[in-house]
C-alpha cells in the first residue's frame, strides 16, 4: 500500500488486510480513556544533557525487556544525536506509580532534508532516521507493564505536544500490534494516515548440531559454493579465505576507513547518490559506534550487543569487509562491501558463510541478513520478519504540502533547451 491516495473518513479503518489485526473498536472492546486511566505518568526529554543523565536506567530498561537492537541502546542514540543534531529531541518516558521507568519512545523532531514544500514540515521520527542507521525500531515497553495503558499515555503526550509537529513519519517498526494500538489511541486526532510494508528482515535459524552442507542453503547455491572452493584450491591452494576479526585501534580504524570509502565508491559506481555525500558525518558516526560497542567490558560474555568489524582475507589481502552485530541469540548483518577484483570468488557470500559458521560455534542460533529484500538473500532458505511504516498528518495543510512534492517528483524534468530548439523550428 502506498502513502497517498487513501480517502479520509470520520473514523478511518486500519488496514487490517495488511497485518491481520482487528482494532479493538471492531472487536467490541472498550478503548475509551477511562479504560486506561491509572498512575502512569509521561515526561518529555527535549535536550541531549537530559538524555545523557538517564543512560543507566535507559539501558537497564532495554535489558529487562530482552531487546537486543543495538540501535536502541543509549550509547548509539546519544552519538547519533550528538553528530547529526536534529531540530529537536523529543523522547517520551513513561513511569509507574513509584517512578520506575517502564517504557520509552526514542523520538526526535526534524525537517525533511529534501523536497521543495515538505522540507517545511516538522516530522516526529525515531532517532536515527536521517540518515537511516537502524534496521528496525519500536517503542520500548517493559513486559510487565500494561501495554495498552502505556500506548494510550504516549498518544496523549503526542496530542498535547501537537503544536510542535506536523507529520508522524515512523519507519521500519517491527511490532505490528504495537503500531496498531498506538495508532488506535491517536484517533481521531490525526487528519490522515497510511501504513505501508516497505520491506522485511530475512533471517535463518541455525541447527543445534552443525551439518555439512547446512540445511539452510539451497541446492544450486551449494553447487556454486563447491565450484568456488575448487577455484580457490586451484588458484591459492586453500578451500576458503580466512576470516579476521579486528579490534579498535590504529590498525582497526584504518580498516574501517578503507571499508567505508570502498562502500561509498561501490554505490557511486552504480549511479546512486551516496549517503556519505549527503551526510558527511556518517563516517565519523560509524567510527564512533565501532569504538563505543567494540571496546566494551562485556565483549566476552556478549551481555550487550557488540558492533564487530571483520574482513575476509585472500593471499594476505582483504577481499571483503563486514560490520555485524553480535548478540547472545546470534548475529545480525549490518553493512558490507567487497573488492571488485575478487568478484569471481563471490566474496560477499563467502564472508556471510564464515560469519554464520562462527555464530553457530559461539552458541548463536539465528542469523539476520539485515533490512532489505535483495535478491542475493534468496540463496538461503530464509524466513522474513516484516517491517512497517506509518505516515500520519496532524492537519490538512501538512498533507497537501507532502502531496505537492510527491507530484513534482513524478513529473518529467523541465528541458528548456529542447523547448527552445522546438520553438525555433
Amino acid at each position: 500500500m502506498g502513502y497517498l491516495g487513501l480517502q479520509q473518513s470520520e473514523r478511518p479503518l486500519l488496514p487490517t488486510e495488511l497485518m491481520g489485526w482487528a482494532p479493538a473498536w471492531q472487536a467490541g472492546s472498550d478503548c475509551s480513556p477511562g479504560r486506561f486511566s491509572g498512575p502512569y505518568t509521561v515526561s518529555v526529554i527535549d535536550s541531549l544533557p537530559e538524555f545523557g543523565a538517564i543512560a543507566f536506567i535507559w539501558d537497564n530498561l532495554l535489558q529487562r525487556c530482552g531487546i537486543e537492537y543495538i540501535s536502541l541502546y543509549h550509547r548509539w542514540l546519544s552519538l547519533w544525536l550528538e553528530i547529526f543534531n536534529p531540530r529537536g529531541v523529543f523522547i517520551l518516558l513513561v513511569r509507574d506509580e513509584i517512578g520506575d521507568l517502564i517504557a520509552a519512545a526514542p523520538f526526535c523532531i526534524s525537517r525533511n532534508p529534501s523536497g521543495l514544500f515538505s522540507r517545511l514540515l516538522r516530522r516526529v521520527q525515531f532517532i536515527g532516521t536521517h540518515p537511516e542507521v537502524y534496521d528496525a525500531m519500536r517503542v520500548i515497553i517493559h513486559p510487565r507493564a500494561d501495554a495498552d495503558r502505556v500506548l494510550f499515555h504516549l498518544a496523549e503526550a503526542l496530542r498535547q505536544h501537537q503544536h510542535r509537529w506536523d507529520v508522524l513519519d515512523w519507519r521500519y517498526m517491527d511490532e505490528a500490534d504495537q503500531l496498531h494500538r498506538l495508532l488506535e489511541a491517536l484517533q481521531p486526532g490525526l487528519h490522515h494516515y497510511a501504513i505501508s510494508q516497505p520491506m522485511s528482515i530475512p533471517y535463518i535459524q541455525l541447527p543445534e548440531i552443525w551439518q555439512n552442507p547446512p540445511p539452510y542453503r539451497k541446492k544450486k547455491y551449494q553447487s556454486d559454493l563447491n565450484r568456488i572452493s575448487n577455484h580457490l584450491q586451484r588458484d591459492y591452494q586453500i578451500s576458503q579465505p580466512r576470516l579476521v576479526v579486528h579490534s579498535p585501534g590504529p590498525s582497526g580504524d584504518a580498516i574501517v576507513s578503507t571499508f567505508l570509502k570502498a562502500h561509498q565508491a561501490y554505490w557511486l559506481d552504480r549511479g546512486c547518490r551516496s549517503e556519505y555525500a549527503r551526510h558527511h558525518q556518517l563516517m565519523g558516526f560509524y567510527q564512533g559506534i565501532y569504538h563505543r560497542f567494540s571496546d566494551h567490558p562485556s565483549r566476552g560474555s556478549l551481555a550487550t550487543p557488540i558492533f564487530e568489524l571483520s574482513t575476509l582475507e585472500l593471499g594476505g589481502e582483504p577481499i571483503s569487509y563486514h560490520f555485524d552485530i553480535q548478540t547472545p541469540q546470534g548475529c545480525m548483518g549490518y553493512l558490507s562491501c567487497y573488492e571488485p577484483e575478487a568478484r569471481k570468488y563471490r566474496p560477499g557470500h563467502l564472508h556471510i558463510e564464515a560469519l554464520i559458521e562462527r555464530t553457530h560455534h559461539r552458541g548463536g542460533r539465528r542469523f539476520e541478513f539485515g533490512r532489505g529484500d535483495e535478491s542475493y538473500k534468496n540463496q538461503w532458505h530464509v524466513a522474513r520478519k516484516p517491517l512497517w511504516n506509518l505516515l500520519a498528518f496532524a492537519h490538512p495543510f501538512a498533507r497537501r504540502l507532502w502531496q505537492l512534492d510527491a507530484r513534482l517528483k513524478d513529473r518529467p524534468p523541465f528541458r528548456p533547451f529542447q523547448q527552445a530548439e522546438s520553438a525555433e523550428s
